[in-house]
C-alpha cells in the first residue's frame, strides 16, 4: 500500500525525515505514541464494531469447516478413483526364457 499511496507523498520536502520522526514518536517509551493512538482511535473503533467482528469470525469458521469437508471428500474421491484404476490394470509379467 505504501508504494502506491505514498509514492506521491515522497516528492514533498522532508517526507522521509518526518516519517522517521513519526516512527520514532510511535516507538519512544517517553512519548508512548503508539499507546496514545491505540487508546484514542483503534480501541474505540474495535469496541464499537465488536459484534460485527465476532459475526464475521463465526461465518469464516463455518465456511472454513465446510470448505475442509468439501475438499476432503473431493480428495478421497480422487484417491479412490486412482486406487481403482491402478487395481484394474493387470500388470503383464515378462516371459521368462526357457532354459
Amino acid at each position: 500500500m505504501e508504494c502506491v499511496f505514498f509514492s506521491s507523498l515522497s516528492r514533498f520536502p522532508f517526507y522521509y525525515e518526518l516519517k522517521i520522526a513519526f516512527v520514532a514518536w510511535l516507538l519512544s517509551p517517553y512519548t508512548k505514541g503508539s499507546s496514545l493512538l491505540y487508546r484514542k482511535f483503534v480501541h474505540p473503533t474495535l469496541s464499537s464494531k465488536e459484534k460485527e467482528i465476532d459475526d464475521c469470525l463465526v461465518q469464516a469458521k463455518d465456511r472454513s469447516y465446510d470448505a475442509l469437508v468439501h475438499f476432503g471428500k473431493r480428495g478421497l474421491n480422487v484417491a479412490a478413483t486412482a486406487a481403482v484404476m491402478a487395481a484394474s490394470k493387470v500388470p503383464v509379467q515378462p516371459e521368462s526364457p526357457e532354459s
